[in-house]
């Protein structure tokens, strides 16, 4: 396992409440901006089926720490982490582009205001 960080990385994501949005996640997008993000609490597996771009997937436990690292996540794959209580979805290579490393901490910040 990789040292802990010593401070969490702070990233803005939507949070997928609805069922609708959690069933539905990123299908149907063509792709995602540097800056998207979309959180899932209560989940420690995802499915990339129907996607069309590839994703870095962060699995994260109830304590905010990464357990877990998907780095380009192509469609028509599965992704799981038992230990994982949440998963932030990200734009394929933004989770090393914030220096995201497995053990190290993630504080999310939400962006939606419903």
């Amino acid at each position: 396992m990789d040292r802990p960080m010593k401070k969490p990385i702070i990233i803005e994501a939507i949070e997928a409440r609805s069922f609708k949005q959690r069933a539905l996640g990123l299908i149907g997008r063509h792709s995602m901006d540097d800056a998207d993000a979309i959180f899932f609490p209560r989940c420690s597996a995802i499915h990339m089926m129907f996607m069309r771009f590839p994703i870095d997937a962060l699995f994260i436990d109830s304590q905010g720490r990464v357990v877990k690292i998907y780095k380009d996540l192509k469609p028509w794959r599965f992704a799981v982490s038992w230990s994982a209580s949440q998963v932030l979805e990200l734009p394929a290579g933004r989770a090393s582009h914030y220096g995201v490393k497995r053990g190290g901490y993630v504080q999310i910040n939400f962006t939606n205001c419903d």
